[in-house]
């Protein structure tokens, strides 16, 4: 299982991430460090399933 590190917290993920599920990942630590909101999305072809 790969473990990538993003803003400082190890991810273990079930496979190597497209670059667009580490920006997602990203954003939501972001988000949450920062204790705001945030409205993302996630269009087809992502990766999501």
């Amino acid at each position: 299982m790969p473990k990538i590190t993003l803003k400082g917290v190890t991810v273990d993920f079930p496979f190597q991430p497209y670059k667009c599920q580490e920006e997602y990942m990203s954003k939501v630590l972001e988000c949450l460090q920062e204790k705001v909101n945030g409205i993302l999305e996630s269009p087809t072809g992502t990766g999501k399933t």
